[in-house]
């Protein structure tokens, strides 16, 4: 089974390169979230990415519902 993982401040330093890593390395499938759309380059070719708030409390909520991240 293919792991699904959500990250916050996907677009930042960390969460970029977590992306890279958790797709390259595990195989996981990665939602990359945060509060303006990513830079070009990076993992989110490889990845689905969703502008939120995470403040946005109803937003990430169903963001969460919907991709279901283990």
């Amino acid at each position: 089974m293919t792991p699904k993982v959500l990250i916050t401040g996907a677009d930042g330093f960390v969460g970029r390169h977590l992306a890279a890593y958790l797709v390259e390395n595990a195989g996981a499938s990665v939602l990359g979230v945060d509060m303006r759309p990513p830079r070009e380059g990076g993992p989110w070719e490889r990845c689905a990415f969703e502008v939120c708030d995470i403040l946005d409390a109803g937003t990430l909520s169903g963001l969460v519902g919907s991709y279901r991240p283990d």
